[in-house]
């Protein structure tokens, strides 16, 4: 699957929308409040889900909540999960690898250093050490 967030910006005050918000503007419009856009789309480029952000959220804080908006509409399976650079942190890393292997690693805590494998000794596919 692919995940990926985009803006949008409004220009007004739009004080209808309170997820309106000024944050990291793509656009080049720090100037304008915006929301997010996030899209999940299959390997075919057919779209699975969306959900709208606060426009001030980082890209990384959105991954565990599209994971699991995307399980509860079509269950938990083997997926591969593509995203770019902004997605990346270490939170994030270890919480889809731990959802890959069904282990529980509680909701919103770091990962403690050592429980994941080291780089290179994952012993189900999909989990890959990405370098930038």
């Amino acid at each position: 699957m692919l995940y990926d967030v985009t803006s949008t910006y409004f220009e007004g005050q739009a004080k209808g929308n309170p997820q309106a918000q000024r944050g990291y503007s793509r656009d080049h419009r720090p100037d304008c409040k915006q929301v997010n856009i996030a899209l999940v789309v299959s390997r075919c480029g057919m779209p699975l889900g969306y959900e709208v952000f606060a426009g001030n959220r980082h890209d990384s804080t959105t991954v565990e909540e599209i994971v699991e908006h995307m399980e509860a509409l079509y269950g938990r399976a083997n997926r591969i999960w593509v995203m770019d650079r902004g997605m990346v942190s270490e939170d994030n890393v270890a919480f889809l690898f731990f959802a890959a292997v069904g282990s529980g690693r509680p909701k919103n805590k770091p990962c403690t250093p050592g429980l994941m494998p080291a780089s290179g000794s994952f012993s189900r596919g999909g989990a890959v050490p990405i370098e930038s």
